[in-house]
């Protein structure tokens, strides 16, 4: 699933980025390769989509201010550093999933630490027809998949 699609369904099943602390988990039981679950706590965060992106089309535009964008580049950059390092100080899972496939578990790994969420989002390999309440976090939850 791409970013932008991952991060609309997100915003439609009304996470929001205000307080952390009081969101519910996120739960996608069939994360395939967690896009869902980054975007979710990306936006529990309010970390942009595609936020470490390289490149925009836009650039090559004649009306880009380059400079004014690596200002604001800069800002995001910090901004997203310190948001990460508060929300890793909390040791608190945001998101858990789960998939029965081990090459989608080895995919949702890699692009969770690349997104740097790692210890924010737990995943576990394990079917859906496997699942029991007790395996879940205490109190309401969001369901993605």
């Amino acid at each position: 699933m791409k970013e932008h699609l991952a991060a609309a369904l997100v915003e439609r099943a009304g996470i929001r980025c205000d307080r952390v602390d009081e969101h519910r988990p996120i739960i996608d039981p069939c994360m395939g390769s967690g896009t869902l679950l980054i975007e979710g706590v990306y936006r529990m965060l309010g970390i942009a989509t595609n936020a470490q992106r390289e490149r925009f089309g836009f650039e090559s535009l004649q009306v880009h201010d380059p400079l004014h964008w690596q200002t604001l580049q800069h800002q995001a950059q910090q901004q997203r550093q310190q948001t990460l390092s508060q929300a890793h100080a909390a040791d608190k899972p945001l998101a858990y999933g789960f998939d029965h496939d081990p090459r989608a578990l080895h995919a949702a790994r890699d692009n969770i630490s690349r997104a740097g969420l790692h210890g924010l989002i737990v995943i576990k390999q394990q079917a859906l027809s496997d699942m029991r309440p007790e395996q879940l976090p205490d109190g309401p939850v969001v369901v993605l998949t």
